[in-house]
């Protein structure tokens, strides 16, 4: 992973959880996202299992990966932002 790629992820990372935090500060329905905290941890391992093997067959290399993982985060975040608009947030998560 580049450095860079790495900066963007965990600053998209750092976003979404503070998007989860207003969420659940605006409304009740939001409180539903702590009951899938069990399924997240099997999703990242099942991920992160399936990316070992890609790399491992020459499919992909980490490289790619990563940069689509904070490709992919990046448009979670602008998501999420639309998300709580509705909700009446304006803000920018960061």
């Amino acid at each position: 992973m580049t450095g860079e790629d790495i900066d963007r992820y965990v600053k998209a990372q750092h976003a979404l959880h503070t998007g989860v935090e207003i969420a659940l500060t605006v409304s009740s329905q939001f409180g539903q996202m702590k009951q899938f905290r069990a399924e997240f941890v099997t999703l990242t391992s099942d991920v992160s299992a399936l990316v070992k093997l890609l790399i491992k067959k020459g499919v992909i290399t980490l490289d790619e990966y990563d940069k689509a993982a904070a490709d992919e985060i990046e448009a979670d975040v602008k998501e999420f932002q639309e998300t709580l608009r509705l909700f009446g947030c304006v803000t920018e998560l960061r």
